[in-house]
């Protein structure tokens, strides 16, 4: 690769991009030059690599295959102090490439799963049936492997005008746990290690209706400057806070905790709308949408003992899009806004919130499909949890190096540099990642000859591995009354 001179470029970009290169690379004490190189070959991948062992084969690898192996397991510590340690030092690194003073008046994340296959792992220890979406008609949509909850920070590039979903937090779901108990835990870890997130700026966290239960909102309303946006199924009923007259006595038993029904299927429930917003829109096919919502106050759903949802009132927003006949374009959509600070967003910003909130599915197609997320086979779930950091570390990456990318269009594709001449996306920086690193250069040195390992001995025989039976979760039974 020919050296470009690097001074047209904007002296503080240059200095951002080479300080974060330098603080990615003092993450890893050990093997530092493979795991820098999985990760420039991770972000340049355009040749194809289909396999993690296939990024040795990267001109940004230079090492032999081994070390990808050697890389990935010497990444993050398999002691759990010290690999607390090092995630914490990578959220720092990535809230550093962060601007928190957005346009938006509150820093937006979104929460969702996705699943990892691995259905011809049986020596994989805690494989459970998760889903997997199947084109062939009559065909279950599950597999066998494991499940990730993700953590990301949307972000909208000012310059570009391009949405980015960058990945904060990922966390493996065991099968002895929920995805409910692992999200909590890792929005509990966001405000506990990051005291950017605890200041007077609200936060705004959005998921889509798996996670409008009480388990997953109870504890939430605990913290002062988070607010939860879910969605919710269209068949859910709610209630009223009861009407409590301080002039009638007091009665023996129970106080009443909830007031009149609220069924979201039978609109005769619904009581009179407590606030109301519409506007007209522009889709993306150039269509002019009727935009409405309506929104009820202080809406409670049912609790247990744990969960006292009662003491819990929530806003809840129906959103309808009609276009210029009246008829409706969508399903009518439900959202279940909850905080302490609910009433600080308009309700045209809990709409524009949940709606970037499909960013994150953008995120797991290119980590699939760019980032080989889902092409690294391991028996030891350690290594993959090591895998997943990396993958979604190289995409932080791409994102630190947006603003040092050129536009790198094939010929097929003039059309869209025409439309869109500034636009920066997380495939265009990968294919000009190589560009970048030729550039500027990397943070680690080139590696050495070392010798040549003896190998193992002549006549060793290995142990089979062990195998691991599918974990199968039950639904609990209901105790007879």
């Amino acid at each position: 690769m020919c050296m470009i001179n690097p001074n047209h470029y904007n002296t503080e970009e240059r200095e951002k991009w080479i300080s974060f290169r330098n603080s990615l690379s003092s993450l890893f004490p050990n093997r530092k030059g493979a795991i820098m190189n999985i990760i420039d070959s991770l972000s340049s991948n355009i040749e194809g690599a289909n396999t993690a062992v296939a990024i040795s084969e990267n001109d940004l690898f230079n090492y032999n295959y081994n070390s990808v192996y050697k890389g990935i397991n010497n990444s993050f510590s398999s002691n759990p102090e010290i690999r607390k340690q090092q995630i914490k030092e990578t959220q720092e690194l990535i809230i550093s490439t962060l601007s928190l003073e957005e346009q938006l008046p509150f820093n937006l994340f979104a929460l969702d799963i996705t699943n990892m296959d691995r259905s011809h792992s049986p020596t994989l220890i805690d494989r459970e049936f998760v889903h997997k979406p199947s084109s062939i008609f009559g065909q279950k949509p599950i597999t066998l492997g494991h499940k990730y909850s993700i953590l990301t920070f949307l972000k909208r590039d000012e310059i570009t005008k391009h949405n980015w979903s960058i990945p904060f937090s990922t966390e493996r779901v065991s099968s002895c746990s929920t995805e409910s108990e692992t999200a909590k835990k890792q929005i509990n870890t966001l405000f506990n290690n990051c005291p950017e997130f605890n200041q007077d700026k609200l936060s705004v966290v959005t998921a889509d209706s798996y996670y409008s239960n009480q388990y997953f909102l109870g504890d939430l309303t605990n913290y002062n400057n988070l607010v939860t946006i879910t969605r919710s199924r269209c068949s859910r009923v709610f209630y009223t806070l009861p009407k409590i007259d301080n002039n009638q006595p007091k009665r023996r038993g129970h106080p009443q905790w909830y007031g009149n029904k609220f069924d979201l299927k039978d609109e005769s429930t619904w009581h009179e709308v407590d606030e109301q917003f519409s506007t007209t829109i522009t889709n993306h096919k150039d269509e002019i949408i009727e935009l409405e919502i309506k929104c009820w106050h202080n809406l409670v759903m049912k609790g247990n003992k744990e969960q006292k949802m009662q003491q819990k009132p929530f806003n809840l927003l129906r959103i309808t899009l009609k276009d210029k006949q009246g008829n409706l374009k969508f399903k009518p959509m439900w959202l279940i806004v909850m905080g302490k600070r609910k009433n600080d967003l308009s309700l045209f910003d809990c709409y524009q919130a949940y709606l970037r909130r499909f960013d994150i599915e953008h995120l797991f197609r290119f980590a699939k499909n760019k980032l080989l997320l889902n092409s690294y086979y391991s028996t030891n779930v350690e290594r993959e949890n090591n895998w997943v950091e990396l993958v979604f570390l190289s995409y932080v990456n791409l994102w630190a190096s947006r603003n040092l990318a050129q536009q790198v269009t094939p010929d097929w594709q003039k059309y869209h540099l025409k439309k869109m001449p500034d636009k920066i996306t997380p495939s265009i920086v990968q294919r000009d990642y190589k560009r970048i690193i030729c550039t500027f250069g990397t943070a680690v040195p080139l590696p050495k000859v070392r010798g040549y390992s003896s190998g193992r001995k002549k006549g060793t025989k290995l142990s089979p591995r062990l195998r691991y039976p599918t974990v199968k979760k039950m639904a609990s039974k209901k105790k007879a009354s």
